[in-house]
C-alpha cells in the first residue's frame, strides 16, 4: 500500500519538518520530482485559479556565482500543487501561481547534486515554507555543491518513487510541444539502474534493462540568423516512475549545439545566455528517435529603469517591481534592496510596471507613472535590445476594506488573517482580525478583490469567502474610495480518510484520483483533490469546510515521463458508496475539527464492465482568426449538452499539446510558424464521463507580417519634373524595401527606383507608387500611395506670382503677417510656409506666425505657393526679417504691505506681468545691499534691518523673453516692542520686551497718550531689553498706548487697553536684562503721573500729579541741557 499524501499541521515559517518514516520520503520525493499534466488538482474549495502566491530566490554555487537553467520544483507539503521555474541569467527565480500553504523547495542542475531547502541533502532534513494568499515571498536560496563525478547527471531524487504525481508542471514560455518525428540521432542501447524509469514500478524486476538512447542537437541564432555561442542548453529527463535527470551543454561559435545518451522521456529544454531573453520548452517528448534540427531564436534583451519614490519623493527602502502584459499575465517579477535604481531585463514587448512596496503598510502597488489601475496607467513599449531609463513609480496611498467576521469567538484568539486578493493585476494585502471580528486591509489598489479569511482557533480551523463559502467567493470592487461592511461568515473545517482497494487478484499499478464534492442545496461543488492508494486524506490538516459530501473515484491521468498514448487506467469511476453516478452517490457530513473516517472503495476493473454514468453530448469546435504568428486565434466550443458542462482547451501544434496553452484564446509565437492549429475542448460534468471534441486543423501558421508604412510621392505633376517616393515607416526598421510605379493602376516597366520622371505617356494619368517589404523570418508586405496628379504637360502656362513680405516686429512672442502680394489670373490658391535660416517650421502654415524661443537669432522668411488647375504652380519667398529678437516681458507694478518694523512680514504683490507664464524671482535688499536668502515674495525684518530702507527687487524672465525688473521700496525699519498683557488693570504689571534698540543705549518707556514715563532701562548687547512696568492706578480705563524711546530715536510702540481695577506705582529706572522690582523694593508709592482720561481724582492727587510733573518737565530740561553742552 501506498500512503496518498502527506499528512500535516500548519505551522509558523519556516520551521523543519523532519519526516521520519522511510514510507512518507519515499512518496514525498515522488510527489516532488514527478509531474502530471492529466492530474486535476485543486488547493483551495473549488476549481478555479487559486489566489495567487508566489515563491522567489536565487541559486548559487559554493563560490557564490549564480546557476543558471537550474530546475526548481516546489511543492505543497500535501502534496495538492506544484510549480516549476528554470532560473535565469543572474540564478534567480520565480514559482508562480501558488495558493496559501505549506511548500517544500528543491532544486536540480547538471552537474550539481539536488537540494532541498535550506540547503540540505535531504527531503528528511529539509525546511517547508509558508506562503499566505497571494503574499510573494522572497529569498528562498540554495545552494548547490558540484558532484564528484563530471559526467554523472544530477539526480533530484534517490530510490524508487511513486509512478503517479500529482505535480503539474508550470510553463515558462508558451512553445509547442514537440515530438520524436524528426530523424533519429545517435540511436544506442544503455543499460538503466532498476532504481530508476521502468524499473521504478511497483513490482518491476531488479534486473538492468536495455533501453535505447538519442541524441539532440540543433542551432541557436538571432532573429537576423546570425549564431550565438555559448548559450547554456539544459534539458531536464522525466521518465517513467518519476525519475529526473538533467544534462547541459553549450553552443559553439557558430550557434550549434548536441547532447547524446537521452533516454525515452518528456524533457524541459530551456535556452539560456546573459544578453538574450531566456526561452523553454516543456512537453518535448523523446519516444522513438532524437532531434537533429531542435532550432531555436533567441532575442537580445531588453531594459526597463527607473527608482521607485514615496509620496514624499525618497527611494522606496525595499521593492518589488512586476512586469503585466496587456493581458494582465505577469512578464517578470523582480526583488531590490537598499532604495537603488531597479533594471529589469525583458523580451521586447509592451507592459504595465508596477512598484509594490515589500514593507506593507498603506503604500499601495502603483503603476507607471502613478497610477492605482491599469486603465489610467502608461503602456510602456520597448524593442530588442533597448534600454528605457528614468522610469521612475511615485507610490500612492491605497484604499481599504473592511468588515467584520463571523462568528466572532473564532476572532478571539487573534489567529484569524482576512487576505484581499485582486482577480487581476498587482499583488495581495491581508491584515489580522481584532478579537471583535473586525478588520481592516490597507494599501489596496483600484481593482476587483477576492476577499477570503482563514485561521485557527480552539483547535478548530476555520475558513470562509465574502459572499460564498466556496472560491471565489463575491467580488469586491474598489474604485476611488474605502470599502467597509465586507462582513465575512466562516464555517469551521474538517477532513475525510477512508481507504482505497481492488480485487487482491488485481493490484493497481497507479494510483487513483480522489476528489471531494460538497452539497451547497441545489448541486454539488467540486471542492479538493488529491491522487493516492491505499489510506487516503482528503483536507489533511482540516481544510474541508463543515458541510455534506461525498467522494469521487476517477482516473489521475498519466503523470509526467508516461506519454498519454502509453497510458490506461483500469478502473471504473466510483462514486461513494460504491456508486457509479455523482447524482446517486451517499452523502456524509463533515464537522469541524474532525476527520471523518471510512469514506472507502473497492474499486472495479473495466474489463468487468463499469455502471452506466450519464453522457455529455459534445460541440463541434470551431477556430475563428487568421493563423499568423502574434495574431489571436479563438476557440468557438460549439453547443454542449446537457448544460450546464464545464469546458477545458488544449491547443495543438501538427497534433501535439502546446504546453501552458489552455485557455480559449491562443496566440502563436515563432516557434509555432509552418505548424498547423487546432484546439481540443474537453467538457466535463459531476456524474458524466468527460469527452472530448477537436477542432479542424488551421492552414499552417503564416510568419508574422512586416508593418508596413504609408508611402507618399512629392515633386511637381509635370511631365518632365522629378518624382519622389518616401515609403513611410515600416516595422522593423530594417526591411529591404523595392519599389513599383504605376500610371492609372497599370505597372510602368523599368520604374523601380525611388524617383521617377514622367514623359508624355503618362501626361493626363494619375501616378501611385507600391513599396513592398522583405525579411527573413517575416511575411512580406506591400502598401501602395495614393494617387498623384494627374501629370500635366510641361508647356503649360504660369501663374503670375506676386512678391511676398513679411510686416511685424521679429521679436518672440510678436505676430508677423504674410503679405502674398499680387498674383495672377485671378483664383489662384495661396499656400504658405514659413522658414527659419532658410528651413521650413514644422506647422507654420497659415498667414500669421509668432515667432518662438527656438526662433531666436534666426531670420525668418515665408514661401508663398500658388496654384491654379491648367497652370505651372509657383512659389516665391519673401525677404528675411530679423534677426528674431527676444520678447518683451509687461512687468507689473508691484506695492507692498505690512508695517517695516522687527518681526513684523512684509510682503510684496507683483502685480499683473505678461505673458501670463512669466517666471518670477525675488530679492530683498536692505539699504541696497541684498539680503542672502531672501529670494520669496515675503520678508520679516529683523534687529540688523532696523533704520534701514527695504526693497524687493521682482525679475521676470520666460525663454526668449529679454528678462525685465520692477523694485519697491518701504520706510527704514523700526524696532519693535511686545507686552506680555495687553489688557491690564490699573495697577498692574505689565512686562514690556524690545528689540531693534542701540546695543548699550537708554530706553524710556511711556504710556500715551499723555506720556507718563513708566520706567527707564538700557538695551543690552544685542539691542534688546526686558522691563517690567506698572501701570498707574490713576490711569483711565479705555485706549492706551506703551511707547519706548531710545537715546539715538529709535522709536516703537504697542497699543494696550486698560481696564477698569485700578493699581499703585511709582516711576522708576531699570537695568539691561532686568525688571523693575516692584513697589515692595521701591519703598512708599508716589502719586500717579497720569491723568485718568475722561475720569476725576481727588483735588489733593490732582495737584500732586501736576506738581511732580512740572518737576519731572525741569529735570528733563536740565538733562537736554546738559547732553547739549557734551
Amino acid at each position: 500500500m501506498y500512503l496518498a499524501a502527506l499528512a500535516h499541521t500548519r505551522p509558523s515559517r519556516p520551521r523543519a519538518r523532519n519526516i521520519r518514516t522511510a514510507l512518507v520520503s519515499l512518496v514525498a520525493a515522488a510527489l516532488l520530482l514527478s509531474s502530471t499534466s492529466g492530474a486535476a488538482f485543486a488547493s483551495t474549495e473549488a476549481p478555479p485559479a487559486p489566489p495567487a502566491a508566489s515563491i522567489s530566490g536565487t541559486v548559487t554555487d559554493d563560490s557564490g556565482a549564480p546557476v543558471a537553467g537550474a530546475e526548481v520544483t516546489v511543492l505543497a507539503a500535501d502534496g495538492s500543487q506544484s510549480a516549476q521555474a528554470l532560473t535565469v541569467s543572474d540564478g534567480g527565480y520565480t514559482a508562480t501561481g501558488l495558493v496559501q500553504g505549506d511548500y517544500i523547495v528543491s532544486v536540480a542542475a547538471a552537474g550539481y547534486e539536488a537540494r532541498f531547502f535550506p540547503g540540505v541533502p535531504t527531503l528528511a532534513q529539509s525546511t517547508a515554507v509558508t506562503v499566505d494568499a497571494g503574499e510573494s515571498l522572497v529569498q528562498v536560496d540554495l545552494t548547490l555543491s558540484a558532484v564528484t563525478a563530471a559526467a554523472t547527471p544530477s539526480e533530484a531524487a534517490v530510490g524508487p518513487s511513486d509512478p503517479a504525481s500529482t505535480a503539474d508542471p508550470v510553463s515558462s514560455d508558451d512553445e509547442a510541444a514537440h515530438t520524436a518525428s524528426r530523424a533519429p540521432h545517435g540511436a544506442a542501447d544503455t543499460p538503466v539502474d532498476p532504481s530508476s524509469a521502468a524499473a521504478a514500478e511497483p513490482g518491476a524486476a531488479s534486473t538492468d534493462v536495455a533501453v535505447p538512447t538519442y541524441g539532440f542537437s540543433g542551432r541557436v541564432t538571432d532573429r537576423a540568423g546570425d549564431p550565438i555561442a555559448d548559450v547554456r542548453i539544459i534539458l531536464t529527463g522525466f521518465y517513467a516512475g518519476g525519475h529526473v535527470e538533467s544534462t547541459s551543454t553549450q553552443s559553439g561559435s557558430d550557434g550549434r549545439y548536441e547532447v547524446d545518451g537521452l533516454r525515452p522521456g518528456n524533457y524541459s529544454v530551456s535556452f539560456s545566455r546573459s544578453g538574450y531573453t531566456n526561452e523553454a520548452h516543456h512537453d518535448v517528448w523523446i519516444r522513438d528517435s532524437g532531434y537533429t534540427d531542435f532550432d531555436v531564436v533567441l532575442e537580445r534583451q531588453a531594459t526597463l529603469t527607473g527608482v521607485a519614490l514615496t509620496p514624499e519623493g525618497d527611494p522606496v527602502p525595499s521593492v518589488r517591481v512586476d512586469l503585466y502584459t496587456v493581458d494582465g499575465r505577469v512578464a517578470t517579477s523582480s526583488w531590490f534592496w537598499g532604495g537603488a535604481a531597479f533594471a529589469v531585463g525583458v523580451p521586447a514587448g509592451s507592459y504595465f510596471v508596477v512598484a509594490s512596496n515589500l514593507a506593507g503598510g498603506e503604500l499601495a502597488d502603483t503603476y507607471y507613472p502613478s497610477s492605482l489601475n491599469a486603465a489610467s496607467a502608461t503602456l510602456v513599449t520597448v524593442a530588442e535590445g533597448e534600454r528605457l531609463e528614468g522610469l521612475d513609480i511615485t507610490l500612492r496611498k491605497g484604499y481599504s476594506i473592511s468588515g467584520t467576521l463571523t462568528p466572532v469567538e473564532a476572532a478571539m484568539s487573534g489567529n484569524l488573517t482576512v487576505t484581499a486578493t485582486p482577480t487581476s493585476g498587482a499583488g495581495s494585502r491581508s491584515a489580522t482580525a481584532d478579537a471583535d471580528g473586525s478588520y481592516t486591509i490597507v494599501g489596496l489598489n483600484e481593482a476587483d478583490y477576492v476577499l477570503s479569511a482563514s485561521g485557527r482557533h480552539d483547535g478548530i480551523s476555520y475558513h470562509g469567502y465574502f459572499g460564498s463559502v466556496l472560491y471565489p467567493g463575491t467580488h469586491v470592487s474598489v474604485t476611488d474610495a474605502d470599502v467597509t461592511g465586507i462582513d465575512i461568515h466562516l464555517l469551521g473545517r474538517g477532513s475525510i480518510s477512508g481507504t482505497i482497494s481492488a480485487p487482491a487478484a488485481d493490484s493497481p499499478v497507479s494510483q487513483t484520483l480522489m476528489t471531494a464534492y460538497r452539497w451547497n442545496g441545489a448541486t454539488w461543488d467540486e471542492t479538493l483533490s488529491t491522487t493516492g492508494w491505499g489510506n487516503y486524506s482528503l483536507g489533511s490538516g482540516h481544510t474541508l469546510s463543515e458541510g455534506e459530501y461525498t467522494v469521487a473515484f476517477t482516473d489521475p491521468g498519466p503523470p509526467r515521463g508516461v506519454h498519454p498514448s502509453d497510458w490506461e487506467y483500469a478502473y471504473c469511476p466510483q462514486y461513494w458508496n460504491g456508486k457509479g453516478t455523482l447524482d446517486s452517490a451517499d452523502r456524509f457530513a463533515v464537522e469541524p475539527g474532525r476527520t471523518t473516517t471510512g469514506i472507502d472503495a473497492e474499486l472495479r476493473l473495466k474489463s468487468e464492465g463499469c455502471a452506466d454514468v450519464g453522457a455529455i453530448t459534445p460541440g463541434e469546435p470551431a477556430i475563428s482568426g487568421h493563423p499568423e504568428v502574434g495574431q489571436p486565434l479563438t476557440a468557438d466550443p460549439g453547443t454542449w449538452e446537457p448544460a450546464p458542462v464545464e469546458l477545458a482547451y488544449q491547443w495543438l501544434a501538427d497534433g501535439l499539446p502546446i504546453a501552458g496553452e489552455t485557455d480559449s484564446t491562443f496566440t502563436p509565437a515563432p516557434a509555432h510558424a509552418g505548424a498547423r492549429i487546432a484546439v481540443t475542448v474537453t467538457g466535463s460534468r459531476p456524474g458524466y464521463t468527460p469527452v472530448s471534441a477537436t477542432s479542424p486543423e488551421t492552414a499552417p501558421v503564416d510568419e508574422p507580417s512586416l508593418t508596413a508604412g504609408t508611402p507618399s510621392i512629392s515633386g511637381d505633376p509635370i511631365a518632365g519634373s522629378v518624382l519622389t517616393a518616401t515609403p513611410g515607416t515600416w516595422s522593423p526598421l530594417d526591411a529591404a524595401l523595392s519599389y513599383q510605379w504605376a500610371a492609372d493602376g497599370v505597372p510602368i516597366g523599368g520604374a523601380n527606383g525611388t524617383t521617377f520622371i514622367p514623359g508624355e505617356s503618362e501626361v493626363g494619368k494619375r501616378l501611385t507608387v507600391t513599396v513592398t517589404g522583405t525579411m527573413p523570418g517575416y511575411r512580406s508586405a506591400a502598401a501602395t500611395s495614393a494617387e498623384f496628379g494627374p501629370i500635366v504637360p510641361a508647356g503649360l502656362p504660369d501663374l503670375s506670382p506676386g512678391t511676398p513680405r513679411i510686416t511685424g516686429d521679429a521679436r518672440v512672442g510678436s505676430t508677423l503677417t504674410a503679405e502674398p502680394g499680387e498674383w495672377g489670373p485671378q483664383g489662384v490658391a495661396l499656400t504658405y510656409q514659413w522658414l527659419a535660416d532658410g528651413a521650413a517650421i514644422a506647422g507654420a502654415t497659415s498667414a500669421t506666425y509668432e515667432p518662438t524661443a527656438a526662433d531666436l537669432g534666426a531670420r525668418l522668411s515665408v514661401t508663398v505657393s500658388g496654384s491654379l488647375p491648367g497652370y505651372t504652380g509657383a512659389s516665391r519667398t519673401s525677404s528675411e526679417v530679423g534677426p528674431v529678437a527676444e520678447g518683451v516681458i509687461d512687468a507689473g507694478t508691484p506695492r507692498l504691505s505690512g508695517d517695516p518694523r522687527v518681526g513684523a512680514e512684509l510682503r510684496v504683490d507683483p502685480g499683473v506681468w505678461s505673458p501670463g507664464d512669466v517666471e518670477l524671482r525675488y530679492a530683498w535688499y536692505a539699504d541696497d545691499v541684498l539680503i542672502e536668502g531672501s529670494t520669496g515674495p515675503a520678508y520679516v525684518p529683523g534687529t540688523a534691518d532696523v533704520g534701514k530702507v527695504l526693497r524687493v527687487e521682482i525679475s521676470g524672465s520666460k525663454t526668449g523673453y529679454a528678462t525685465a525688473t520692477r523694485s519697491v521700496t518701504s520706510a527704514a525699519v523700526q524696532p519693535t516692542i511686545s507686552v506680555d498683557h495687553a489688557a491690564p488693570s490699573p495697577g498692574a504689571q505689565v512686562t514690556v520686551k524690545g528689540e531693534g534698540f542701540v546695543p548699550g543705549e537708554t530706553v524710556r518707556i511711556e504710556l500715551h497718550s499723555q506720556p507718563t514715563l513708566l520706567v527707564t532701562t538700557q538695551a543690552g548687547p544685542d539691542g534688546a531689553f526686558t522691563a517690567r512696568v506698572t501701570i498707574p492706578v490713576a490711569t483711565a480705563p479705555g485706549a492706551h498706548t506703551l511707547v519706548a524711546i531710545g537715546e539715538s530715536g529709535r522709536t516703537a510702540s504697542i497699543p494696550v487697553t486698560v481696564g477698569a481695577v485700578p493699581g499703585t506705582d511709582t516711576p522708576g529706572t531699570d537695568t539691561p536684562g532686568t525688571t523693575d522690582p516692584g513697589p515692595a523694593a521701591r519703598g512708599p508709592e508716589t502719586p500717579p503721573r497720569l491723568a485718568a482720561t475722561g475720569g476725576a481724582l481727588p483735588l489733593a492727587l490732582a495737584v500732586a500729579g501736576i506738581l511732580f510733573l512740572i518737576a519731572g518737565a525741569s529735570v528733563i530740561g536740565t538733562r537736554t541741557r546738559s547732553q547739549r553742552a557734551r
